[in-house]
């Protein structure tokens, strides 16, 4: 934003950005600032780094303010001037700068862009473009602002490759601009520079349906042309259903051959790994008039999976017994290393949700594993989609600020697969793509 040292940060959201927990924006907000001057700067350092150089950091919230639902515009203040730059994203999920140096714009964020800027005369337009075609550079798309008539004016041009820096001083040699930067950015490239991923809801030991989940998804990657979106399934491997053990040697297997499979720990996993380590000891969420082995859990069932026979009515000692010298060290060891949590652009998965007001590097496993309140009733902007499962709707329901993809396969119902672009999401069928449009007053449980 400038080449100044910067003395102030300012930091304004405004609308639905504004209510949500804006420490883990503001740390990225600056460490992005930052790094033109300190590329080893981090989210982690960057508030560290800033206050050690006496750079003020300012942050403010205002209520929704014109037409854009959220925004965030940031503001760097040097000896000399102030520069601001203002963004969003629409429901396409694409980022976007709003505007720059007081000028409104819409211009998407592209991989290889560049910025310049000029008084608004005759001639801009046709100097760029004929530097660009006799130094073999391809103009994508082309996005102009300026502040008024004869006042200052910018462009941002998408070039398919990255632009040479002799290019930059052939523009600047002509007198006509007075700022001409390159910018590079890390887009996803697939099917409209849209990142994608999928996600399979609670699988509690139905492997027959993780397998078609599985088929579904196969068969939209090879629709789109995607083979590299990675496959998360949101936790409970185990319990209820009849092949858990199946379940885990399947998704340990195709992990093992190189598949991009992602697998959350949920509370059902965690409840089987407690039990082999220690028969005795009690999940500290889960009620105490329940066990693992109770039926309504169903951890007798996991066990009937292994040859464990009868667990939920034999003494525990000898269950638990039965079932070390069958469950293998080697599952156990994958099910305690289970992460709790995966983010992707704007996606965080975790098997039971979120604890709203706490950042997302701060949640804690009880609540990623466990939560149903306060997550379910909360309405807020959480700031990425948050992606879960636990408590079993009749079908998954996208809710806007969340997405519940567990439709009861632990009690008979089917298992989900779903397709996330950005923040929209689809139902894979046999048939197709199924959209979940955003329902935030439907039913929560």
């Amino acid at each position: 934003m400038t080449d100044e040292p910067i003395k102030a940060i300012n930091l304004l959201y405004d609308g639905g950005v504004a209510e949500m927990n804006l420490a883990a924006l503001n740390c990225a907000a600056i460490a992005g600032i930052m790094k033109a001057t300190n590329p080893e700067v981090n989210m982690v350092s960057a508030p560290i780094v800033a206050k050690e150089r006496g750079i003020q950091i300012a942050t403010t919230r205002q209520e929704k303010s014109g037409v854009f639902d959220a925004f965030i515009k940031l503001t760097v203040v040097t000896e000399k001037r102030e520069r601001s730059i203002a963004g969003t994203c629409f429901n396409d999920g694409k980022p976007r700068f709003i505007q720059i140096k007081g000028i409104n714009i819409d211009a998407e964020v592209g991989q290889h862009m560049l910025y310049t800027s000029n008084a608004d005369v005759p001639g801009i337009i046709g100097t760029l473009g004929k530097t660009m075609g006799e130094n073999g550079v391809n103009i994508a798309n082309f996005t102009l602002g300026r502040a008024g008539a004869g006042g200052e004016a910018i462009a941002i041009l998408y070039l398919d490759q990255q632009i040479d820096p002799k290019v930059i001083k052939i523009l600047l040699a002509t007198g006509m601009f007075r700022q001409v930067k390159p910018l590079e950015f890390s887009v996803a490239r697939k099917r409209g520079d849209i990142m994608r991923s999928y996600a399979i809801g609670d699988i509690h030991g139905h492997l027959d349906q993780l397998r078609r989940a599985h088929d579904l998804i196969a068969a939209d990657k090879a629709a789109c042309g995607d083979t590299d979106a990675p496959v998360v399934h949101i936790g409970d491997l185990v319990d209820r259903g009849p092949e858990s053990c199946g379940v885990i040697d399947y998704l340990m297997l195709g992990i093992a051959a190189g598949e991009n499979w992602v697998v959350l720990k949920g509370n059902h996993d965690r409840m089987f790994a407690l039990f082999m380590e220690d028969p005795t000891a009690q999940d500290p969420v889960l009620r105490q008039d329940l066990s693992w082995l109770h039926p309504r859990i169903g951890g007798a069932i996991t066990l009937d999976s292994y040859g464990v026979d009868n667990a939920a009515d034999r003494p525990v000692d000898k269950v638990h017994a039965d079932a070390t010298a069958r469950v293998s060290a080697a599952q156990l060891g994958f099910l305690r290393a289970l992460p709790t949590s995966y983010q992707r652009g704007e996606v965080f998965f975790a098997h039971a949700g979120i604890r709203p007001g706490v950042a997302l590097e701060d949640q804690a496993e009880n609540d990623l594993v466990w939560i149903r309140d306060p997550f379910l009733d909360c309405r807020k902007p959480h700031g990425p989609l948050i992606v879960h499962g636990h408590t079993a709707l009749q079908a998954a329901n996208h809710y806007g600020n969340r997405l519940n993809i567990d439709s009861g396969a632990g009690y008979g119902r089917p298992l989900s697969a779903v397709v996330i672009e950005g923040r929209a999401a689809w139902l894979l069928l046999p048939k197709g793509r199924l959209p979940l449009p955003a329902t935030p007053h439907a039913p929560v449980r």
